[in-house]
């Protein structure tokens, strides 16, 4: 890493967020599935490098990143985005 790169810190969005630089999606985690009687069919599970898909194919736009996803921004974006309420520290990296 470059001297003077900025270190980079993993957040989870709470809120659809559009980065205003480059950012790295680390994951999401897919929710459990239940049948219709409410037994889980398949457990919740940390989906690694997609961003959390949208509810209905053909929403959103291009650039546009789903609450729920963890993301690798720098410090200073990182630093924004909890100030404005959109993410909180994601895990330790």
């Amino acid at each position: 890493m470059p001297e003077n790169a900025e270190r980079l810190v993993a957040m989870e969005l709470k809120r659809n967020y559009v980065p205003i630089g480059a950012v790295e999606i680390v994951g999401h985690t897919r929710p459990a599935r239940k049948d219709h009687q409410g037994a889980v069919v398949e457990k919740e599970a940390f989906i690694t490098g997609e961003a959390f898909p949208p509810r209905h194919p053909g929403t959103g736009y291009p650039g546009k990143i789903l609450a729920g996803t963890v993301i690798r921004v720098p410090e200073s974006e990182a630093r924004k985005l909890k100030t404005a309420g959109i993410a909180d520290r994601g895990f330790d990296d």
